[in-house]
């Protein structure tokens, strides 16, 4: 899905091909002046000349990140050889994960085999599950559902001391429901020693909370918990139909299990929690 910011970033691509032979430290400290770079330093060609040829060669970037769903095009760097050819010596590209299907899937195998490796066998397990995971080196597991959802409440955490150990997004084509995957994935990392508390923050629409309840109940019930369990509840009107937002709070907080229909709240008593037991 396209954007304004991704526009922007496109821009700032081309922008970043210019810097890039202008140097970094002129770059930084003032905006670019094509015609003040020192052409003939690099090779014998007229510097008005090849001034107007980077131009329109940067001009090309944001088409061609708009035609490759490009959430990043960046040339770095860029040579002048002594025959006067601009060649891109290396460049980052990182295209939309969400705009895969309309890529060939057999393109760049080197790329897509070092993304592989790099990715933890946690964050295969989620990706083979439905859904997009990355691990981060934090003090709570962090369960939720959507972009959005998730930097909000990595936000509220680190305004409460705190670090999210993990970011879940949704994939496109995924399975509608994903709670018990998300979940499980969340108690393996919340095996980890440095990991003090799993949060769920649940959001619904126009599914069933009463349901959303009873799979979170039962699947608590199926196995021990490594570290205590936090939920955040909101519920649109349909969602709530059989149970409100407060019921559920209810119900989970007969269970042992410490549920908030405000999010800062949530948060609050998870910092609350950790800190209580770091004193201790």
């Amino acid at each position: 899905m396209k954007s304004i910011s991704s526009t922007c970033r496109y821009a700032l691509a081309a922008s970043l091909a210019l810097a890039a032979v202008a140097g970094a430290a002129q770059a930084a400290s003032k905006p670019l002046d094509c015609s003040r770079i020192d052409w003939y330093r690099l090779g014998e060609r007229d510097a008005e000349t090849n001034s107007n040829r980077l131009a329109r060669y940067a001009a090309r970037l944001p088409e061609i990140a708009r035609v490759e769903d490009l959430e990043l095009l960046e040339i770095n760097p860029l040579a002048l050889t002594p025959d006067g050819r601009l060649i891109a010596c290396d460049a980052k590209v990182i295209r939309d994960d969400s705009a895969a299907f309309r890529h060939d899937s057999d393109e760049f195998p080197l790329s897509r085999s070092l993304a592989e490796r790099a990715m933890t066998p946690l964050e295969r397990s989620a990706r083979e599950l439905g859904f997009q995971l990355v691990e981060i080196d934090g003090d709570v597991a962090l369960v939720t559902a959507g972009a959005g959802l998730g930097m909000m409440m990595m936000d509220l955490l680190a305004d409460h001391g705190l670090t999210a150990a993990c970011f879940m997004d949704n994939l496109r084509g995924a399975p509608d429901e994903t709670m018990a995957e998300r979940l499980s994935i969340a108690r393996a990392i919340a095996q980890r020693p440095k990991v003090k508390a799993i949060v769920f923050q649940t959001v619904l629409a126009s599914r069933s909370l009463a349901d959303r309840m009873d799979a979170l109940l039962a699947w608590v019930a199926a196995e021990p918990l490594p570290k205590p369990l936090f939920v955040g509840i909101a519920a649109g009107h349909a969602a709530a139909r059989k149970m409100s937002a407060e019921a559920a709070v209810a119900k989970l907080g007969a269970a042992g299990i410490a549920a908030f229909t405000d999010p800062v709240a949530l948060v609050r008593a998870v910092a609350d929690t950790i800190a209580d037991k770091r004193r201790s």
